[in-house]
């Protein structure tokens, strides 16, 4: 698996991850080898090692609390995020860039983990 916590973004693995983890949504997603393959190189080429975006996520659960408590509008875009770090939403940019995958709208920095599911929960892999 790949995740993004407060040490940056990088992969880990499941077993290791389930000890302290839970997993809350999963989605399987039918592949060949070597499109899975393909999907790892670039995560890893992308992601691997960045730094975690805290700004971006200070601003989106600011903007979150906002909209809960004062029903403020949310923001379409992240005015904190910084390009060269991540957090957990903006990694799913990567399916964007395989051909023969539909394209997942996660990249405004303005997603929660639960919105992205909410994007995924629909999406046909097949």
């Amino acid at each position: 698996m790949f995740e993004s916590n407060l040490l940056g973004t990088h992969p880990a693995f499941l077993q290791t991850s389930l000890k302290t983890h839970t997993i809350v949504h999963e989605k399987n997603i039918p592949m060949t080898v070597e499109r899975e393959d393909l999907i790892w190189d670039l995560v890893v080429q992308k992601y691997d090692g960045k730094g975690y975006d805290f700004l971006g996520a200070l601003y989106l659960g600011l903007c979150k609390l906002g909209q809960r408590l004062f029903n403020f509008p949310m923001p379409t875009k992240n005015k904190w995020g910084q390009p060269d770090k991540f957090f957990c939403n903006e990694v799913y940019d990567v399916f964007n860039q395989i051909p023969g995958m539909p394209t997942i709208d996660v990249m405004s920095g303005m997603d929660t983990p639960e919105d992205v599911w909410k994007h995924l929960e629909n999406v046909n892999f097949n």
